[in-house]
């Protein structure tokens, strides 16, 4: 596959986020075509929401994080706090100060899921095509590696889990449990090449792609949220999940 960061000017809050990717797209001559995924940065989709907090306001990061947070699971270093927020284990539900222009909290947006058909059904239309692919991301640490890489919170108009159950290994055993994460692979590679300091590249257009993509009209009606997250309750870790949120209380 191929990714090309799109480097654009600096995205400020309440801005129209349609007509900031069309100027994009325009200005980096790039034309989106059939099978193809564009890739967005949480951050845009949150300033174009208002999804910052003053800090002349008098609300701290921590109480920030309380509300923000589906689940609080403890404390973390560095004054965090390791909680739930979109489905995904997130340091301080997500919340982050880093390439905010007033230096205020940037929060994560209310609902990627609803901004990734949005984006797509915008575009498909604009652009009068069918099979588009749609990711929005942000960044976040692993335990025990360093640095942060990218992940997906959401994606629209391709199947973002592949199973492999029922097919063969390389030895000819059957597969049982098998199934691909096909959106967080993609949402690592283009925020590397997206940046995270002052490369002001907040999109990616990636092309070449081996995804089952979904028609239009199928994107309309498709969970793409459940379809890839798993209930805390169902969860191989739900043992461990619990345990910390019970100490954390």
């Amino acid at each position: 596959m191929k990714i090309t960061g799109i480097k654009t000017r600096v995205f400020r809050i309440g801005e129209n986020i349609f007509d900031f990717l069309y100027a994009a797209l325009e200005a980096n001559n790039i034309c989106l075509h059939e099978r193809c995924v564009l890739v967005v940065t949480s951050k845009i989709v949150s300033l174009a929401e208002g999804r910052i907090v003053k800090r002349a306001q008098g609300q701290t990061k921590g109480d920030l994080i309380t509300a923000e947070a589906e689940m609080d699971l403890g404390p973390l270093k560095q004054s965090s706090r390791l909680t739930l927020k979109h489905g995904l284990l997130l340091p301080s539900a997500g919340i982050d100060e880093s390439n905010s222009e007033t230096g205020d909290f940037i929060l994560l947006p209310k609902d990627p899921w609803d901004w990734a058909k949005k984006i797509h059904f915008e575009l498909t239309q604009k652009l009068n095509l069918d099979f588009l692919g749609i990711v929005i991301t942000d960044s976040r640490s692993q335990p025990l590696r360093r640095g942060i890489s990218g992940v997906a919170l959401a994606h629209a108009g391709f199947k973002g889990v592949v199973s492999r159950v029922g097919q063969k290994d390389l030895f000819g055993r059957p597969l049982s449990m098998t199934q691909i994460n096909c959106i967080d692979p993609l949402a690592a590679a283009a925020v590397f090449e997206m940046g995270e300091a002052d490369e002001a590249r907040p999109l990616a257009w990636i092309e070449d792609l081996n995804l089952e993509f979904l028609s239009r009209e199928q994107t309309r009606t498709f969970d793409f949220k459940n379809e890839i997250q798993i209930p805390p309750k169902d969860d191989m870790y739900a043992n461990q999940i619990e345990m910390m949120r019970a100490l954390a209380t």
